[in-house]
Order: C-alpha cells, then sequence, then structure tokens
C-alpha cells in the first residue's frame, strides 16, 4: 500500500525556480508594455496593450478556471 505525501512535503520538494518562474514572467511582460506605452508610439502601442494586458487575462483566467494545487 502506497501513500501519497503530507501536502507539507510535497510544497518542500519545489524549488525556488518553480515556485518563481511564472510570476517573474509575468512581471518581465508587464515591465516591457509598460515602458513601451511610456517611450514609444505608433505600432508600439500594440506591445503596449499586449504586454499590459497579458497580467490581466492571466489572472482572469485563474478566477474564472484555475484551481490552485
Amino acid at each position: 500500500m502506497t501513500t501519497s505525501p503530507p501536502p507539507r512535503a510535497r510544497a518542500a520538494e519545489r524549488s525556488l525556480w518553480r515556485i518563481f518562474a511564472a510570476p517573474i514572467l509575468i512581471a518581465l511582460v508587464s515591465l516591457v508594455g509598460l515602458i513601451s506605452a511610456l517611450v514609444a508610439d505608433g505600432p508600439m502601442d500594440v506591445l503596449a496593450w499586449v504586454g499590459l494586458g497579458v497580467p490581466v487575462a492571466v489572472c482572469a483566467w485563474f478566477v474564472m478556471f484555475g484551481k490552485v494545487t
């Protein structure tokens, strides 16, 4: 008979990179969007909209469908 480890043991197995990879990526996309919105004009506005819309879309997706494991 096998049993799964307790939740605390599973959390201890996660590396820092695995924990912080998605938030770092979202922060970088937001930073690129903010900088392009402040500095550039014209076609770079599309990059700003995408860069600033991705974090909102990710949050909305997790509110609607996400399940924290």
